[in-house]
């Protein structure tokens, strides 16, 4: 046993040293892709605020289900992030709580751009929907939705 040890000894070489852009290449770049911010890899990350950045600086954003969708992924994971990484509030939820709330906040108090609000924001005839309780008259036999007159237009509504 004691000729193999001597053997592998003998026959082990230090590792060739290379310059460190080229180990960059396969381990660091699969290092990066590990690290996730929700389901998102850090480069992936990266990349789509990039685009949502310049989309809404040249106010290109449109109202799409892609568009619509990296938005909310990258808004809810984000704030999810900050969350789970709060000392003590982690351990009471954090992460689900800021995903929540902190994206409805932020469209409150006017801190997203009005570019991304205006197409993740319902629209105005969604909104004007309002729902009554019955009253209590026997008239009244249930529940009653109201909308605004200029909720329908003459385009929308067809002739019989």
């Amino acid at each position: 046993m004691s000729d193999t040890v001597e053997a592998n000894i003998g026959t082990y070489r230090e590792p060739a040293t290379t310059s460190r852009s080229a180990s960059f290449w396969p381990t660091g770049w699969w290092r990066l892709m590990d690290y996730k911010i929700g389901i998102i890899s850090l480069p992936i990350y990266v990349i789509l605020v990039g685009l949502l950045a310049i989309l809404t600086q040249q106010g290109q954003i449109k109202p799409d289900a892609p568009t619509m969708i990296a938005v909310l992924v990258l808004g809810g994971f984000t704030c999810a992030e900050l969350g789970r990484r709060l000392p003590v509030l982690r351990n009471i939820g954090a992460a689900a709580i800021f995903a929540t709330f902190i994206p409805s906040a932020l469209v409150y108090y006017k801190l997203i751009p009005a570019p991304i609000e205006k197409s993740i924001s319902p629209s105005p005839r969604i909104s004007s929907m309002s729902i009554s309780q019955p009253s209590s008259s026997a008239a009244s036999s249930g529940w009653t939705a109201t909308f605004s007159s200029r909720d329908f237009s003459r385009s929308s509504c067809r002739s019989a």
